[in-house]
């Protein structure tokens, strides 16, 4: 007896602690991933949204999805997929990316063959054939302009970027021909070779979605640019789509690396059969208007096409939706985070129960996360019991997607009466670690952290693109310590309404693609 009251405190206090609520070991269901590459808002991100949902996102091994410049791994990833019993998925997830070049980085360069990729993708007909039943959800890259900055291409990467910004612009003429004078020509010959076979997959993709191989594809848009080759390849597969009356199984938007979590939301929508209503609201009048960095169109455009991605519905009355997300982009004018926040205040007060998501934007395009002001605002007002997603990292669409699919998510989670109470303790759980993980990396990260660790590698006259992994240990090293006294700072010390605190000493921190651009953050929460 005693022993069996000891085994029972012991479990108790686990459960007490959220360790069996951040690690269930057993999933209501199981979704079968192919992300775009290992970074973490492509990988760690949906793996970790899933379980909000009580879903087990299983994935290859992580050695196959390279690393940066080093391209994932087509033919041992194909292998893996054939290895898997589909029987035991509900869905699967897949970045043609991934399966055709090796991912995002590798679908910039030729290395990969038109012939190779398009035998790469083959595997989709042949889990179709399979598994009749089974939703596949597709995602393909639309390429961005600018090569990766890796290190070695400084010398005409800016300059091919703005050649090919020109590129359809008959006054740009002259500059034109004076950038090609500076660019090499193997390397133009390349970039252009490279876009065409690129717009060649997307067409057999589309070609995939007509043989009802792929349930739905999202076409995504890498670092949209309003000018230049980028539009003119997304007026053209605009044109087929249309042609091909594709309309409601496809459909395009702005930002890459948040694809894989909004479809997985969709996946959740269309299987619970819900379509969450969201109404948006902006901190002015005008952001809604305005194109942000690195798309192509006004902020209202491209949150309609993360709702229809989600497969949700957007409204424009408040007391009507299920979701209501606010918009913050105006960090550069004194007083209106402050402003703002008193708005946000004001509404949960008079509606308690709705559920609320908050996007921070940055709208110059040269601060990857978060406003301290609007930060700290949403910290001090909000209960975030009521909070269903929350991001403010990179680019306008990397945020909403990432909080859109979160809020969609939770909110599908949330109103499933199956739940037992043990599973929904597990949710609960899920859903304050991905909130809290948003302050941590998007807001304290990317704000105040990375900052310092710049000023090192700019003092040190380091490659901030390429560090080598000697310069990246010791950045990891001093981000983690700076990170854990912020994370002290600013949300233990008073932790927000409706979260919990972390554990720092079980925060781990890594730059896992030698650089300071992206970091895989984790922890555990406290008692």
């Amino acid at each position: 007896m005693r022993l069996f009251f000891s085994l029972f405190i012991a479990c108790f206090w686990l459960f007490s602690n959220g360790l069996f609520g951040q690690i269930p070991t057993k999933y209501s269901g199981r979704i079968l991933l192919i992300p775009l590459d290992d970074r973490p808002p492509c990988l760690q991100f949906p793996v970790r949204m899933g379980m909000i949902a009580d879903l087990e996102i299983v994935h290859p091994p992580k050695q196959l999805l390279g690393k940066f410049t080093e391209a994932g791994k087509p033919k041992e990833i194909i292998q893996w997929l054939n290895e898997q019993d589909l029987s035991k998925f509900d869905a699967l997830i897949v970045s043609i990316d991934m399966l055709a070049y090796g991912g995002l980085v590798a679908s910039r360069v030729g290395d990969m063959g038109i012939n190779q990729a398009r035998e790469n993708i083959e595997i989709l007909r042949e889990i179709r054939r399979k598994a009749p039943n089974l939703p596949i959800y597709g995602s393909s890259v639309l390429m961005r302009l600018a090569p990766t900055a890796d290190g070695k291409n400084e010398a005409w990467r800016e300059k091919l970027n703005a050649w090919a910004s020109s590129a359809m612009d008959p006054k740009s003429k002259l500059k034109r021909e004076k950038l090609e004078a500076e660019i090499p020509k193997e390397v133009l010959k390349g970039y252009l070779q490279t876009r065409i076979r690129n717009q060649g997959i997307n067409g057999l993709a589309l070609q995939l979605v007509e043989e009802k191989v792929l349930n739905f594809l999202l076409f995504s848009q890498d670092d949209a640019s309003a000018h230049g080759l980028n539009i003119v390849e997304k007026d053209s597969l605009q044109k087929l789509i249309e042609r091909k009356k594709s309309g409601n199984s496809i459909a395009i938007q702005a930002g890459s690396d948040e694809v894989s979590m909004l479809l997985l939301a969709r996946h959740l929508a269309e299987k619970e059969k819900v379509q969450p209503r969201v109404c948006l609201k902006f901190s002015s009048p005008k952001v809604g208007e305005t194109t942000m960095p690195f798309e192509d169109q006004p902020l209202r455009k491209t949150l309609e096409a993360h709702i229809k991605a989600v497969g949700a519905k957007q409204v424009n009355i408040d007391t009507a939706a299920d979701l209501v997300m606010f918009v913050f982009a105006e960090r550069q004018i004194l007083g209106r985070a402050f402003a703002f926040g008193k708005e946000i205040r004001k509404f949960a007060d008079k509606y308690p129960q709705k559920k609320l998501v908050f996007v921070d934007i940055d709208p110059k395009g040269d601060i990857q996360g978060g406003d301290y002001a609007f930060g700290k605002e949403l910290l001090d007002l909000v209960n975030f019991a009521n909070c269903a997603g929350y991001a403010s990292w990179n680019t306008a669409a990397n945020a909403i997607g990432t909080a859109l699919a979160q809020a969609v998510v939770f909110y599908i989670a949330d109103v499933n009466p199956k739940a037992t109470l043990q599973k929904q303790s597990i949710k609960k759980n899920a859903q304050s670690w991905f909130t809290m993980h948003r302050f941590v990396d998007d807001f304290l990260f990317h704000t105040l952290v990375r900052p310092k660790l710049l000023e090192k590698i700019n003092s040190n006259s380091w490659n901030t693109m390429r560090l080598t992994e000697k310069q990246t240990e010791q950045l990891e090293f001093e981000g983690k310590e700076l990170l854990q006294v912020a994370v002290d700072e600013t949300l233990n010390r008073k932790t927000p309404k409706g979260l919990r605190k972390i554990s720092t000493s079980s925060l781990t921190f890594h730059l896992p693609w030698n650089r300071t651009f992206e970091a895989e953050i984790d922890f555990q929460f406290g008692k």
